[in-house]
């Protein structure tokens, strides 16, 4: 982190027009936010909506793992059952759950709209074996769309989810209530600047895919040049072709 605070800096410091800034948007990072007010004081500091819904599924994660955990340890202390094969339709109630919970994580995290039948029908079941996951997954949609609301209601909408966090009695989702509060004006600045940055986050993913693939370089100019071809309109004319 100290490295990516000192290129920052650098970054900033050898920047002419930093004076002309009017917005800068970034995730919640301290250290990114002390960067421009130092650097860009009168910049509009903008919370990306992209990292805001991370901070949600990370807390969603998190209530998963409990429930799975929680599973776990209760099926635990059930008797243990004879051996020899089971009978038909007997079941561990505790077991199955503490499994269909850990396979929910692909259920919990997509939007609704991309769900299938069978993830639609694990979801609908998953109201009466785990309400207060249920709860947290509701809770991290109804954030979804509030970030989606227009630059005149977002703010409503965000009040309402607060109040909604705050009674919850899902303690990560009020941790969560308190964060969004704490960055309440540039969540709402981002809606009203229309600021994202979904597409420095893909750029960046494919650069990270990039080097994975290639199993690392051998110096930063091979680096940036695969990067180049890859994610620009460069289209050098090779030899022989």
């Amino acid at each position: 982190m100290d490295a990516f605070y000192s290129l920052l800096h650098k970054f900033f410091g050898a920047l002419e027009q930093r004076a002309s800034i009017r917005c800068a948007s970034a995730d919640g990072a301290k250290w990114i936010a002390s960067c421009v007010e130092e650097y860009c004081p009168h910049a509009q500091r903008c919370a990306d909506p992209f990292h805001v819904v991370s901070w949600a599924t990370d807390a969603l994660d998190q209530v998963r793992r409990e429930a799975r955990s929680e599973a776990r340890q209760q099926a635990k202390t059930l008797p243990k059952r004879k051996p020899g094969r089971p009978a038909k339709g007997e079941a561990a109630p505790e077991k199955n759950q503490a499994k269909s919970v850990k396979n929910l994580r692909y259920v919990l995290l997509k939007n609704p709209e991309h769900l299938s039948e069978n993830q639609q029908a694990q979801l609908q079941f998953l109201t009466k074996a785990n309400p207060k996951l249920y709860r947290a997954y509701l809770l991290k949609e109804n954030l979804r769309l509030a970030l989606k609301a227009g630059p005149d209601e977002i703010a409503g909408a965000l009040t309402k989810w607060m109040a909604w966090a705050q009674r919850c009695r899902i303690p990560v989702f009020r941790e969560l209530r308190k964060k969004i509060k704490r960055h309440f004006d540039a969540i709402v600045a981002a809606a009203r600047f229309r600021l994202s940055n979904t597409r420095s986050e893909a750029i960046n993913s494919k650069i990270k895919l990039i080097i994975r693939t290639a199993f690392g370089f051998r110096n930063v100019d091979n680096l940036l040049a695969m990067v180049m071809l890859s994610c620009s309109n460069l289209h050098p004319t090779l030899p022989n072709r």
